[in-house]
């Protein structure tokens, strides 16, 4: 009888542990979920639309707004980026959506302090992050962006999963658009780093089609301490009529147990 009452015991501390070491696990993965990261370029009017969905599948963004928008498209107007900024991030795009690389030094420090200046008299606080229009910038436009005290600058460089190093390098995984496959390799071979680059150019050049694509890394990855990075734009959304895909791949990634963080929030993780 003793030794039923002992077995009983111990079986019921076993399950307790059982119990303990399951929730454990859980919390420990819940901790090492995927950060996934949206960041939107150009403050075009249509960002408010994808703000919408934004809101409704519970994703963080970042948009980054000029100004002015020297290729002609529309801009958004201080009130939108005041509504914009009440549940989102903003960041900022120079002043007229110019490549820096074709000006001067002079005219680039106008451009990026210019832009910066005016969202955050829009706003009433400080825009931390920048990214640069077209992806184009060299070591001086960083020092420059680092002297206006900038805290991070977003680039165009896609592939990539890892966390980042260079702040003021911040690469992305992939854009929200349905590029062919010569441009998937063309940027792979372009930026270089091809063994931290590889899984994601491998998963959007043979899988079966890019949406698909997308969902099946964010699936593999979600219980991992990777970087999920997409970025685009509203405009280009419109234009090439891809709500409904945008909409199709928020909802799954609302399905999935990853971190939904703006480029500040992951910038400010510890490594």
């Amino acid at each position: 009888m003793k030794q039923l009452v002992l077995l009983n015991k111990t079986l019921s501390l076993y399950i307790l542990y059982i119990i303990d070491i399951t929730s454990t696990h859980k919390n420990i993965w819940e901790q090492l979920g995927l950060k996934f990261i949206t960041s939107w370029d150009d403050g075009h009017p249509c960002d408010l639309k994808l703000a919408n969905l934004l809101n409704r599948y519970q994703i963080a963004g970042t948009f980054y707004i000029p100004i002015n928008n020297s290729e002609g498209r529309k801009v958004m107007g201080k009130e939108d980026i005041r509504t914009l900024d009440t549940h989102f991030e903003i960041g900022s795009h120079t002043h007229d959506h110019i490549f820096l690389n074709s000006l001067s030094t002079h005219e680039c420090k106008n451009q990026i302090s210019l832009g910066k200046s005016i969202l955050e008299d829009y706003l009433g606080h400080t825009i931390p992050g920048f990214c640069y229009p077209g992806g184009k910038y060299d070591e001086n436009i960083i020092k420059i962006v680092k002297n206006l005290g900038i805290s991070h600058a977003r680039t165009v460089i896609n592939f990539f999963l890892d966390p980042t190093i260079d702040i003021y390098q911040i690469p992305t995984t992939l854009q929200f658009y349905p590029h062919k496959k010569f441009v998937y390799c063309s940027n792979y071979i372009k930026h270089l780093q091809f063994s931290n680059r590889f899984p994601a150019f491998q998963n959007m050049t043979f899988g079966k089609n890019w949406l698909h694509s997308l969902k099946s890394m964010l699936n593999k990855y979600q219980h991992s301490d990777k970087v999920f990075h997409i970025w685009g734009h509203s405009w280009e959304i419109e234009e090439n009529g891809l709500w409904d895909d945008l909409e199709e791949f928020f909802k799954y990634a609302n399905s999935l147990n990853i971190q939904s963080l703006t480029v500040s929030d992951l910038i400010a993780q510890p490594s």
